[in-house]
């Protein structure tokens, strides 16, 4: 399951988490809530997921260049490790993507 984020909630969500974060930047029309669904099943406490409203939010797309959304971002003590569109996107190819970027996260405090 993914969290809402919002300006407000994002250094608690993200800059605090011990697991690296997803966040997918979207617009008005895009929902990603199955695929993301089924990204957080496979990856469990390992990796956080998130979704912005990007229209609710501008100053947090500013402040990480999203300009045109569905973006995916990941977040990793606050800071961006990787990110791609968020067009088009399936479950496997998202996973695909995010096992390099995640092999070593275990999700704990004690790890992060």
């Amino acid at each position: 399951m993914s969290d809402a984020v919002s300006a407000d909630t994002f250094r608690r969500l993200v800059t605090e988490a011990p697991a690296p974060v997803l966040l997918c930047f979207a617009g008005p029309v895009e929902t990603h809530a199955g695929t993301l669904d089924d990204v957080a099943g496979h990856f469990g406490a390992r990796l956080r997921i998130g979704s912005i409203f990007a229209g609710d939010n501008p100053l947090l797309c500013q402040r990480h260049a999203i300009f045109a959304p569905p973006v995916l971002v990941l977040f990793r003590h606050g800071e961006i490790v990787a990110r791609r569109s968020g067009r088009n996107v399936s479950a496997q190819s998202l996973i695909d993507w995010l096992e390099p970027l995640t092999a070593d996260a275990c999700g704990c405090d004690r790890c992060a």
